[in-house]
């Protein structure tokens, strides 16, 4: 069951189930247990898999992801600083 987000307030805990559903069709040589602590990296996702997650992330959140080389996004090292900033545009968004 997915965590659901209360308005105006994002929090890492709740956007971590959805993001990792959305990551795991994407983790094609990653036989272990998606969770906050995976190394993106070690997952097999290459940069076209990681475009399309930002497109279903951006979907899912209603937010726009300002993805390119310079960005955080670029320098995530696991799932959980992903999730980090997506709460981060989140609360963006709404004000919190």
């Amino acid at each position: 069951m997915n965590a659901v987000l209360e308005p105006g307030k994002p929090d890492v805990e709740a956007i971590l189930p959805d993001l990792v559903d959305i990551i795991r069709p994407y983790a094609k040589s990653y036989a272990g247990e998606l969770n906050a602590d995976t190394k993106i990296e070690k997952i097999g996702i290459d940069s076209f898999d990681f475009v399309e997650i930002i497109f279903n992330v951006e979907e899912k959140y209603g937010v726009d992801v300002d993805y390119n080389v310079n960005s955080t996004f670029s320098k995530l090292s696991t799932i959980g600083d992903f999730a980090a900033e997506i709460s981060k545009l989140v609360a963006a968004k709404t004000g919190a």
